[in-house]
């Protein structure tokens, strides 16, 4: 089973979200986040496979989350969402330990595809930022 926290402060793409990852068998979201600065406790509490992280987010932005998150629960694979062009706050989550950007506008095949990647420890295609919004390092 593939476990998930969802950082992100929009309640309705967070609750979209958790309603697609439902669907899946193989994948459970064990904690959901509206801020920054909740992402490390979080983390820390259900020590999830990935976490899903917003790039702007109150509390503290996203990258400043996925050191947070690493340092509360290391294996945890990070992808950052973005409503965001790429640019060097993208760049700098990747830098910071981010497994994968995913642009918000992503189609659930990616999006699904790109969690069981990260969860497994596989690179990601960086191809996808040109076909539905993903980067990888």
């Amino acid at each position: 089973m593939i476990t998930v926290l969802l950082v992100e402060d929009h309640p309705g793409y967070r609750e979209a979200l958790a309603a697609v990852l439902s669907l899946e068998d193989d994948i459970a979201v064990v904690g959901q986040a509206e801020r920054g600065d909740e992402a490390g406790r979080m983390a820390a509490n259900s020590q999830p496979a990935v976490a899903l992280v917003d790039l702007d987010l109150p509390g503290g932005d996203g990258i400043t989350a996925v050191g947070q998150i690493h340092r509360s629960s290391p294996t945890t694979a990070c992808v950052i969402l973005t409503a965001r062009p790429h640019d060097v706050a993208c760049r700098a989550a990747i830098q910071a330990g981010a497994a994968a950007l995913l642009r918000k506008s992503v189609e659930v095949p990616v999006l699904l595809s790109t969690l069981r990647a990260v969860a497994q420890g596989r690179e990601t295609s960086p191809r996808a930022a040109s076909d539905g919004g993903m980067t990888s390092r």
